[in-house]
C-alpha cells in the first residue's frame, strides 16, 4: 500500500523533473546553436571591419606615433568663461560702432533742422540722387565708375509725374562679390530701402534721405576699424532704411504676385529700441455698424499693432458689442506674451469674428483698465511692468466717458495707475464725428488717427510708437537693445502663404491623377480595378451622366492618394520610402547645381527608378518630360540665385541685432500760430514750444553662426554642445533647435523655451522637472561675472526621433555681459576627458610642405573638412568673383602655404584695416581670421591619418573585403577631418549619393556619436551597425559600420589612466551580401542539436530570425521586407515580451517643437453637385458684387451707405461659375474626392515612445550571452511559443529567434514609434467650445504655461512729467472732409470779411 502511494505521488514529481529537463535541454540546444551562429557572424563582421577600415593601423598611429599628445579633463567653468568673454568682445565692438552712428546722426539732424528752421543757409531738403535698393540696375564690371548718374525710370507701369524726368532713386551700380556678406555689394556707399506702401519721392522721405546721405562716411569708418561688421543701417521713423554696404534688395517687386512687404519699423530690433516694454489691451468694436470695409480696416489695424510688439511686451485683445469677450477664449482676461506664436493666434481668431449688436464702451473700457490693474508689478511672469496702453478701434463713440478716465487714469497723479496711454483709431471714410475719440486720446497722453483706407493702415498705426517713445526721448538715454533671434529679411507672415502654395501644388498633382482616373475607369481592361466587389461591368455614360453604382469610392480615393488601388501595407511603405529617397536626391542635386551647371540629365532618371507605378507617367511623353525638366532646371537656377546670399544649403540666415534709438536733440522748436484780431483778420505769431521727437533707430546684425563659431563643438568634443537663451528663457541657438518645417518657418520658431528642448529623463508633465527649472532660473537671474553649473540626466532624441539616448550631462553657464543673453555649455559625464594634440606649422629640416599631408601630387582629393566650422576664412580679400569661388578645402591649403612660408611668427588673426578716415577698396594685405588651435589640431590629424588610402591587399584581406562588398571606408577625426577610400569605383544606382557628400560633418554625424557612446558599453571592442530605414523596399541598400578610436594615457592631475576619443573609423558595404552571409551561416545545424522544435535553419517556416540593433530596428531578417523597420512594426507581441523581460526598455520623448496640420473646414467645388442652390447663390453674389463695383466706379457710394458696397465687393471674391454647355449631369463620378483638404500649420506637442537596450541586456546577455523565454498564447489558437535572444559579439546587435508557432497570421500586435499628438485636459467650458468654435479647436489645445522670466535689463521709460509742456500732438483726422464746426466757422469769417470790404 505504502509502495503504491509512493509510486503514485512520485509520478508528478518525475513528470515535473522530466519537463524541466526537457526545457533545459531545449535551452541548451538553442544556446549552443545560436552561439555558433552569432560567434561566426560577429567574427566575420569584426574581421571585415578591421581590415577595410585599417582600424589597427590608425589606432597605433594615434596611440604610438604621437608621443606629445595629452588627455585633459574639460574645465567647463573656464571654458564657458572664455567663450562668454570672447562673445562679449564681439558684441561690444558692434555697440561701439552704433554709438558712433548715433552721435553723428543726432548732431547732423540738429544741424539740419536748425538751419532749415532759421533759413540762415541753404538746406538740401531733397537729394540730387540716392540709391534705391529695389531700383538698382547692375552695371557692367568694365565700367569705370562705381556709380553712374541717375537714369530715367524704365518701369512701364509707372505713371507718376517723375516718369518723364530722371528718377533720382534709379541708379546703375557696379557690384563685387563679397564672401563676408555672402552676396554682391558695393562698399563705396549705402543703399536705401523704402517700403512698398510708401511713395519713395514723398517730401519727408526725400528730406530724411538727404540729411543722412553723409552717414556713409561713418559707415565706412566703422567698417575700416572693424572689418568683421556685417550690415549697418539707419531706420527712420518715416519708414525708409539706409543700409551699408549697398546691395540690391532681394525682392524688387518685379513679381506682382509676391510684393515686397518689408518695413523696418515692424522688425523686432526697431520696436525694441523705440519703446520700453509695455502692457497693452486692444479693444475693438464689433457692433453691427462695423461691417464691410470698416471691419477689414479694423482687423488690419490690429494686425499692424501686433506686428510692432516684442517678446518683452504683453497683450490682450478684446471684442466688445453689448458684452466684452476675449478674442481668443483660452487667453481669457489675461495678458499674454506677445511672442510670434501668440500674435499669430490673435490674428487667426480675428478672422472668425462676427459683427452684431450695440457697442457698450463703458464695459469695454472698465474691462481693459481692470486687466491692466491686475497685471501691474508682476515683474517675473505675465507682465511687462512698464508702459501701459489701451488701443481702441471703433467707428465712433457716443460719449466722452470722462468719468471712467478721471477715476481710473488721472494723468495728473503720480501713481502708476494714472499712466495708461489711450490710442484711438476711428475707421470708416464717411465718419465725421471725431470729437469723442479724439478727446479720449488727447486726455490720456495718446494719439488719435482716422483710418479711411486699407492702404494707409500701416502708416497711421505706426505713429503710436513715436508717442510712446517721448519719455525716452526726454531722458536722452540711449539703451542698447538686443533682439530675439529672427531670419534676415524674411517676413514671418510668408510662412502661411508658402504653406498654402504647397497645398496648391499637391492639389494640382491630385487633379492630374483624377484626370487619369477618368480615362482608366471607362477602359475595359483598366476599369476593373475601380469596381466595387461583385461587379464585372465598366460604368456606362448615359443620357443622365455616369453610372456610379459599380464604382467603389474607396478604390477611387486610394488611386488619388497613392496612384494605385487596393494597396497593401508594403506597397504604402515602399511608396513613402521612394518619395523620401527622391526628395533626398533632389536636395543633393540642388546643392550640386552650381558645380555641375545642369541637372536636366539627372532628374529624369528618378522617375525611371521609381518601383511603384506613378499614374502620371502614362500621360507624359518624352517631349513633355524634357520640357518639364528644362523648366525645373530654370527654377532651380533661380532658387540658387535667391539662396546664393547665404549658400546653397541655407534658405534662411538667422541672426540677432543690436540697436539704439536716435533722438532729435532739440528740446524746443519755433511754430507759427494763427489767431483772429477784433476785425476778423488772421494774424501769424511765432512761439517756442517744447518737443520730443523720435528720429529712428541705428542697428547692426550679428549672425547666429558668429556665436557658434566662438562656441565651436571642437572645443567641447563629441556629444558636447553650446547654447544660449534670452531673458525670457527662449532659445537663441541650440543644436536641437528646429526652426523650420519643410523649408518653412514654424509659427513658434523663436519662442522655444529651454524647458522644451532640454528633455529631462523623467515623465513630468510639460517637462517641468525641478532640477531643470532650478537650472533655468539660475540661467535667467545669474549675475555678470558668475559661473554656475548643474548636472542633469536627459533623454537625447536622435535620427529624427527614431532613436533615443539617455545620458548624464554636466552644464556650466554664464551671462554675456551687457546683453540679454546667457550662454551655456554641456558635456556628457562620460566624455569629460579630451584628446589634445597639435602640430606646429613650419618648414622642417627637410623643407616638407604640410599641405602634402592633405593633397598628394597627381592624386584625387579624398578628404573633406567640416562644412560648418571655421578653420581659416577671408574677411576681406580672397576670391572676388563667383567663378573664383573656392571651397573650404582650397582656402585651407592656401593658408597653410602662407603660414609655412611666413617669416617670424604668423598673425593668426588680421582684422586691422587701414585708417578710420580712409577706405581702400582693394587692400594690399588680406583681412582674415584663423583658429590656431583648430588648424594645428587638424594638421596633426592629417599627418596621422595620411596613410589612410587605398593599398593593394593580400589574398586573405582581399577575400575578407569582398565578403560583404565594401563600397567605401572612412575615418573622421575630432578636428572635423574626414577621409575616405573608395573600394567600389564603378557606377551605382542613380539615387546613390556619394558618402563624402552626405557625411562630411565628422563628430556631428550620428554614426560618430553612436560609436563613441558604444565605448561605454564594451570599451570600443565592437562595431556599431545600422541600415537605412527603407532597406526593405530596395535591393541596393548599404550597411554602415563604425568603431571609435580611443587613446589612453596617464593624467598627471589624478595620476590615473584615462581614455579619450580621437577618431572614428567606419565602412559602408552591401546589405544584400550581409544578409546572404547570415542566411548561409544559419544553415549550419550542430550535430548535437536534436530538438526538432528549435534545430532548424532561419529561412524555414519553423523559426523566424531577426537581427536587431540597440534601438529595436531590424538589421537582417529572413523576410527581406522587414529590413530597416522597427521591430514593433513587425511583431509587437514579441517586442512587448522583450520589454517585459528587460532586454529593451521604453523611453517616452515629447517633441515640444512639433507642428501639426489643422484641417480647415471649408467646402469644396464638388459640393455644388449635392445642392443646386449653391450655384444660384454664387451667381447672385457675383451679380451683386458686379453692381457694387459699378456703383463704386461711378461714385454712387456717395448716395448710399458705402460700407454696403464694400460688403458686396468682398463677397464677390469667390469666383463666379464659368459658362459651360455641359449639363450638370455630365460632371464626373466622385468629383468630391478630387479636392484635398486645406490645412494650416499649428504648433503642437507630439509624443514618441522609443526603445533602447534595457537592464537585462547589460547583465544577463553580457555575462552569458543568451536568454530564452516562452510566449503565452502567441498564435491565433492559443498555443505557446518559444523565443531566444543571443548577443552578437563585437557588434551592437542581438539575434532574436522566434518559434514558428508564433508567426500565425492575424494575431501580431503592432507597436509603432510613430508620434501621437499629446492631448491636454481642458477646462470644461473650453472643451465644449472645441466642437463648435474653430478658433478654440485650433488654438486652445495646449494650455498656456507661464514660466518665470527676467524683467528686461534696460531701464523703463513710461512717463515724464515734462510731457505736459510738450507741443500738443495727439493726432487728427486723415480724411479729406473737414469738421462741421470748422466749415461753419470758415463760412462765417468769409462773409464777415466780405461785409467789411464792401463797407
Amino acid at each position: 500500500m505504502w509502495t503504491s502511494l509512493w509510486v503514485f505521488l512520485g509520478i508528478p514529481v518525475f513528470c515535473l523533473q522530466g519537463s524541466h529537463k526537457k526545457v533545459a535541454d531545449k535551452n541548451n540546444f538553442w544556446k549552443a546553436q545560436l552561439k555558433n551562429w552569432t560567434d561566426t557572424f560577429g567574427h566575420e563582421i569584426f574581421s571585415f571591419g578591421n581590415v577595410v577600415t585599417k582600424y589597427a593601423e590608425m589606432q597605433d598611429r594615434f596611440q604610438k606615433n604621437s608621443p606629445d599628445f595629452s588627455i585633459r579633463k574639460v574645465d567647463l567653468e573656464q571654458l564657458v568663461t572664455d567663450i562668454t568673454n570672447e562673445t562679449h568682445t564681439l558684441l561690444q565692438d558692434r555697440v561701439q560702432a552704433l554709438k558712433l552712428l548715433v552721435d553723428w546722426a543726432e548732431n547732423k539732424a540738429r544741424e539740419h533742422f536748425e538751419r532749415k528752421g532759421t533759413g540762415d543757409a541753404p538746406v538740401q531738403s531733397s537729394p540730387d540722387s540716392y540709391v534705391n535698393a529695389k531700383k538698382i540696375i547692375k552695371g557692367m564690371p568694365g565700367e569705370p565708375d562705381p556709380i553712374l548718374p541717375p537714369i530715367v525710370s524704365d518701369d512701364e507701369d509707372d505713371d507718376r509725374p517723375h516718369k518723364k524726368e530722371k528718377d533720382p532713386s534709379v541708379r546703375r551700380v557696379i557690384f563685387k562679390a563679397d564672401n563676408w556678406f555672402g552676396t554682391e555689394v558695393n562698399h563705396n556707399f549705402s543703399s536705401v530701402h523704402v517700403p512698398t506702401s510708401i511713395y519713395d519721392l514723398r517730401e519727408d522721405i526725400l528730406d530724411g534721405i538727404a540729411w543722412t546721405s553723409n552717414m556713409d562716411d561713418v559707415f565706412k569708418s566703422n567698417f575700416n576699424q572693424n572689418p568683421t561688421l556685417l550690415w549697418q543701417y539707419y531706420a527712420s521713423s518715416s519708414g525708409f532704411m539706409r543700409q551699408y554696404p549697398a546691395s540690391k534688395w532681394p525682392n524688387d517687386n518685379s513679381n506682382k504676385h509676391n510684393p515686397d512687404i518689408y518695413d523696418c519699423r515692424t522688425r523686432p530690433w526697431y520696436t525694441a529700441a523705440a519703446n520700453s516694454p509695455k502692457n497693452m489691451v486692444i479693444i475693438q468694436d464689433v457692433s453691427g455698424s462695423m461691417t464691410g470695409l470698416r471691419r477689414e480696416i479694423a482687423k488690419h489695424v490690429i494686425y499692424t499693432i501686433l506686428d510692432t510688439l516684442t517678446d518683452n511686451d504683453y497683450v490682450s485683445v478684446l471684442n466688445f458689442t453689448d458684452t466684452t469677450s476675449p478674442v481668443v477664449p483660452c487667453f481669457k482676461d489675461d495678458l499674454v506674451q506677445a511672442n510670434l506664436e501668440n500674435v499669430r493666434e490673435f490674428k487667426v481668431s480675428l478672422d472668425q469674428d462676427r459683427t452684431a449688436g450695440m457697442a457698450n464702451f463703458s464695459e469695454a473700457l472698465l474691462r481693459a483698465f481692470s486687466i491692466l490693474e491686475r497685471h501691474r508689478d508682476h515683474s517675473l511672469t505675465g507682465s511687462a511692468n512698464c508702459n501701459e496702453a489701451i488701443m481702441l478701434i471703433t467707428d465712433g463713440a457716443p460719449y466722452y466717458f470722462d468719468e471712467i478716465f478721471s477715476d481710473l487714469n488721472n494723468m495728473n497723479i503720480s501713481e502708476k495707475r494714472g499712466r495708461t496711454r489711450v490710442f484711438t483709431y476711428l475707421v470708416g471714410r464717411e465718419v465725421t464725428d471725431t470729437n469723442e475719440v479724439l478727446w479720449m486720446a488727447c486726455k490720456n497722453k495718446g494719439f488719435f488717427v482716422h483710418v479711411t483706407t486699407l492702404g494707409e493702415v500701416q502708416e497711421q498705426v505706426l505713429k503710436y510708437l513715436t508717442v510712446m517713445s517721448k519719455p525716452m526721448v526726454m531722458s536722452q538715454t540711449h539703451n542698447i537693445s538686443w533682439s530675439r533671434v529672427y531670419p534676415d529679411v524674411v517676413e514671418i507672415a510668408e510662412s502661411d502663404w508658402l504653406w498654402d502654395e504647397k497645398i496648391r501644388k499637391k492639389q494640382r498633382e491630385r487633379s492630374q491623377r483624377y484626370k487619369l482616373f477618368l480615362k482608366k475607369v471607362v477602359n475595359e481592361t483598366e476599369g476593373n480595378q475601380f469596381f466595387a466587389p461583385n461587379t464585372d461591368e465598366p460604368p456606362k455614360k448615359g443620357k443622365k451622366g455616369w453610372s456610379n453604382t459599380r464604382i467603389s469610392g474607396l478604390r477611387v480615393a486610394e488611386f488619388l492618394d497613392y496612384g494605385m488601388t487596393n494597396p497593401t501595407e508594403d506597397d504604402l511603405r515602399e511608396i513613402l520610402a521612394k518619395e523620401e529617397r527622391i526628395e533626398k536626391t533632389r536636395g543633393y542635386l540642388h546643392s550640386k547645381l552650381s558645380s555641375s551647371g545642369s541637372v536636366a540629365n539627372q532628374l529624369p532618371t528618378l522617375a525611371h527608378h521609381n518601383h511603384y507605378h506613378h499614374p502620371r507617367a502614362e500621360a507624359i511623353t518624352q517631349k513633355k518630360l524634357h520640357e518639364q525638366q528644362k523648366a525645373k532646371e530654370a527654377k532651380l537656377k533661380n532658387d540658387e540665385a535667391t539662396r546664393e546670399r547665404w549658400g546653397p544649403d541655407r534658405k534662411f540666415q538667422f541672426m540677432v541685432s543690436a540697436s539704439m534709438p536716435v533722438f532729435d536733440q532739440r528740446n524746443q522748436t519755433t511754430v507759427t500760430k494763427f489767431h483772429f484780431n477784433e476785425s476778423g483778420f488772421s494774424i501769424e505769431e511765432s512761439v517756442k514750444q517744447q518737443i520730443a521727437i523720435f528720429l529712428g533707430v541705428v542697428g547692426t546684425d550679428v549672425p547666429i553662426k558668429e556665436f557658434q563659431k566662438i562656441a565651436s563643438p571642437f572645443k567641447l568634443g563629441v556629444n558636447g554642445y553650446a547654447f544660449a537663451i534670452t531673458e525670457n528663457g527662449y532659445i537663441v541657438f541650440h543644436p536641437e533647435w528646429r526652426p523650420l518645417t519643410q523649408d518653412i518657418l514654424k509659427p513658434n520658431f523663436n519662442s522655444v523655451d529651454l524647458a522644451e528642448i532640454e528633455l529631462v529623463d523623467s515623465d513630468e508633465s510639460r517637462n517641468i522637472d525641478k532640477e531643470l527649472m532650478d537650472m533655468r532660473r539660475s540661467m535667467l537671474f545669474i549675475a555678470e561675472g558668475v559661473v554656475n553649473s548643474s548636472l542633469l540626466q536627459v533623454r537625447v532624441p536622435q535620427d529624427d526621433f527614431r532613436r533615443v539616448r539617455v545620458r548624464k550631462q554636466q552644464y556650466a553657464y554664464a551671462k554675456i555681459n551687457k546683453t540679454q543673453y546667457t550662454l551655456g555649455v554641456t558635456v556628457p559625464k562620460a566624455n569629460m576627458y579630451q584628446f589634445h594634440a597639435e602640430l606646429e606649422i613650419r618648414l622642417d629640416a627637410q623643407q616638407k610642405n604640410v599641405s602634402t599631408f592633405f593633397d598628394k601630387p597627381n592624386e584625387p582629393r579624398k578628404w573633406r573638412l567640416h562644412p560648418d566650422w571655421t578653420y581659416c576664412e577671408y574677411i576681406r580679400g580672397g576670391p572676388q568673383k563667383k567663378e573664383d569661388k573656392l571651397s573650404k578645402e582650397d582656402i585651407l591649403i592656401q593658408f597653410l602655404q602662407k603660414i609655412q612660408l611666413a617669416k617670424g611668427s604668423w598673425p593668426w588673426r588680421n582684422i586691422k584695416y587701414g585708417n578710420k578716415n580712409t577706405y581702400v577698396p582693394t587692400p594690399p594685405s588680406e583681412i582674415y581670421s584663423c583658429d590656431k588651435l583648430l588648424v594645428q589640431s587638424l594638421v596633426f590629424d592629417a599627418k596621422i591619418t595620411g596613410t589612410f588610402k587605398l593599398k593593394e591587399l593580400n589574398q586573405s584581406e582581399s577575400q575578407v573585403q569582398q565578403k560583404f562588398g565594401a563600397v567605401v571606408a572612412f575615418i573622421a577625426t575630432r578636428s572635423g577631418l574626414t577621409r575616405w577610400i573608395d573600394y567600389s569605383e564603378g557606377p551605382r544606382s542613380d539615387t546613390y549619393i556619394p558618402f563624402s557628400d552626405t557625411n562630411p560633418r565628422a563628430i556631428d554625424e550620428l554614426w560618430y556619436k553612436r560609436a563613441v557612446d558604444r565605448y561605454e558599453v564594451d570599451q570600443g571592442m565592437s562595431f556599431v551597425i545600422s541600415v537605412p530605414y527603407d532597406a526593405g523596399t530596395r535591393n541596393d541598400s548599404l550597411v554602415t559600420a563604425t568603431r571609435a578610436i580611443f587613446v589612453r594615457k596617464r593624467v598627471p592631475e589624478i595620476n590615473e589612466f584615462r581614455s579619450a576619443p580621437a577618431a572614428v573609423t567606419g565602412t559602408q558595404f552591401e546589405h544584400e551580401k550581409l544578409a546572404a552571409s547570415f542566411i548561409e551561416i544559419t544553415q549550419t545545424i550542430l550535430p548535437e542539436c536534436t530538438d526538432h522544435s528549435v534545430c532548424h535553419p532561419c529561412n524555414t517556416e519553423y523559426i523566424d530570425c531577426y537581427i536587431l540593433d540597440d534601438n529595436g530596428f531590424v538589421v537582417v531578417s529572413d523576410t527581406h521586407k522587414y529590413t530597416g523597420r522597427f521591430f514593433g512594426d513587425v511583431d509587437g507581441n514579441v517586442l512587448n515580451e522583450l520589454v517585459n523581460q528587460g532586454i529593451y526598455e521604453r523611453k517616452r520623448v515629447v517633441d515640444y517643437q512639433a507642428i501639426c496640420h489643422h484641417l480647415l473646414s471649408r467646402p469644396g467645388m464638388a459640393n455644388m453637385l449635392l445642392n443646386p442652390f449653391v450655384t444660384f447663390k454664387w451667381m447672385l453674389r457675383w451679380a451683386l458684387g458686379r453692381l457694387a463695383w459699378l456703383a463704386l466706379q461711378i461714385n454712387l457710394h456717395n448716395f448710399i451707405h458705402p460700407d454696403y458696397a464694400s460688403v458686396l465687393a468682398e463677397v464677390s471674391d469667390e469666383q463666379p461659375m464659368k459658362d459651360t454647355k455641359e449639363d450638370i449631369s455630365n460632371w464626373h463620378p466622385f468629383l468630391e474626392l478630387a479636392p484635398i483638404n486645406k490645412t494650416r500649420l499649428r504648433p503642437c506637442h507630439k509624443e514618441y515612445v522609443l526603445y533602447q537596450y534595457g537592464p537585462l541586456y547589460y547583465s544577463t546577455l553580457f555575462t552569458t550571452g543568451f536568454y530564452s523565454g516562452v510566449m503565452d498564447e502567441c498564435d491565433s489558437i492559443g498555443n505557446d511559443g518559444d523565443y531566444a535572444v543571443h548577443l552578437i559579439n563585437r557588434t551592437n546587435l542581438i539575434l532574436l529567434v522566434v518559434q514558428g508557432t508564433c508567426n500565425g497570421k492575424g494575431n501580431k500586435e503592432r507597436v509603432s514609434i510613430k508620434p501621437t499628438e499629446v492631448t491636454y485636459e481642458l477646462e470644461e467650458d473650453l472643451e465644449n467650445m472645441t466642437v463648435h468654435n474653430e478658433v478654440v479647436a485650433q488654438i486652445c489645445r495646449i494650455p498656456i504655461l507661464t514660466l518665470e522670466r527676467k524683467k528686461p535689463s534696460t531701464k523703463c521709460y513710461d512717463y515724464d512729467k515734462r510731457e505736459d509742456g510738450l507741443r500738443e500732438e495727439c493726432g487728427g483726422s486723415a480724411a479729406l472732409q473737414s469738421s462741421i464746426t470748422f466749415v461753419l466757422l470758415s463760412i462765417f469769417l468769409f462773409f464777415n470779411h466780405f461785409q467789411i470790404r464792401c463797407s
